[in-house]
């Protein structure tokens, strides 16, 4: 089992809390909580003003606040909204995504007294979405892993290359080297050059 809370320790950087950017709706996003937070309140000036916010707390505090109403299907959206800011993280840092996915089928859990839906509330009681959701996500990045191949890049030689969007098989930037920045042309195993 992987716990982890606090961003200096083992496993730390799955936590929201992590310094790592984010680019998602056209936008740079310091971290993952700040573009959860944000979306508490998208569409308003409060949706920017947290964007901008460098530390994940000072995110946290304010989209946490009560004289700030938060839209009204937040309810809906909140796990999915995560799972957005999770996919963009492991994505767009690799070295994040090879740890994930050395992880193995290891339970991941974030251990936090203080949450018991995002976290396992400290005794194991939570809920534990926020561990969930990554787990779920190493998932999709092993079976992408294992539909493309992902053969050693032939430059660097690295063994984790990702089909970028969209994926076409005259795309001649189809597959991306994380490593080195290698592009080249990929055609999917599933598609063939006929009229069938």
């Amino acid at each position: 089992m992987i716990k982890f809370y606090k961003v200096r320790e083992p496993y730390g950087h799955f936590s929201n809390f992590a310094p790592r950017p984010i680019r998602l709706d056209e936008k740079m996003w310091w971290t993952s909580e700040g573009y959860y937070q944000a979306k508490k309140r998208a569409g308003t000036l409060h949706e920017e003003v947290v964007r901008q916010l460098k530390l994940p707390s000072e995110a946290a505090a304010y989209g946490r606040r009560k004289d700030i109403p938060i839209r009204a299907d937040w309810d809906d959206v909140k796990d999915e909204i995560m799972m957005t800011a999770l996919r963009a993280k492991f994505n767009q840092h690799p070295d994040l995504r090879l740890v994930l996915l050395a992880s193995g089928d290891q339970e991941i859990v974030e251990h936090s007294k203080n949450d018991s839906y995002w976290g396992d509330g400290g005794d194991g009681s939570g809920y534990n979405m926020l561990g969930k959701l990554i787990m779920i996500l190493r998932s999709e990045l092993r079976e992408r892993k294992n539909m493309y191949g992902c053969t050693p890049c032939p430059k660097c030689g690295s063994e984790y290359r990702w089909p970028t969007q969209p994926i076409h098989p005259t795309d001649p930037n189809s597959i991306l080297c994380d490593n080195c920045g290698f592009k080249e042309a990929f055609q999917p195993p599933w598609w063939k050059d006929d009229d069938s």
